[in-house]
């Protein structure tokens, strides 16, 4: 999956076509380092290609810088409501129980953040699915 400027996107494809996408909802704790925001990239383009998408939307790589914070707040709400799907991403491998870390536990700290509400209350109808790193959450 190649990475897309989306007013490159629009400019070649017309502002009128809607570009679906999946919303990739993490916490920053759990994704702190870069090996970790190249998880959340693989997380994204599995969930994009498991719902037939082209793209997906991360906050760490598509929001603009920190002096914007004011103008990302709206952004992040557009982001949200413009998306095919939210998908929640907690950092957890396969064996997170042997490692005494609960995944109810890991979407508890994901629970915690200002963002939980917002997104769950503006994203589109339908199932929130959980990502792991190396599998989905039942």
């Amino acid at each position: 999956m190649e990475r897309i400027n989306v007013q490159q996107w629009r400019e070649a494809n017309g502002k009128d076509i809607a570009l679906e996408y999946i919303m990739v909802s993490y916490t920053g704790e759990q994704f702190a380092s870069n090996k970790d925001k190249e998880s959340l990239h693989a997380i994204g383009q599995r969930a994009a290609l498991a719902a037939g998408l082209r793209a997906y939307w991360i906050s760490c790589s598509c929001l603009g810088p920190v002096t914007e914070q004011e103008e990302n707040v709206w952004r992040i709400s557009d982001v949200i409501k413009g998306a095919f799907q939210v998908v929640i991403t907690v950092a957890g491998p396969v064996g997170v129980e042997e490692m005494g870390i609960l995944p109810t536990e890991l979407l508890s700290q994901w629970g915690d953040r200002v963002w939980t509400l917002p997104e769950l209350l503006l994203s589109p109808e339908g199932d929130i699915e959980t990502y792991t790193l190396n599998r989905s959450l039942d």
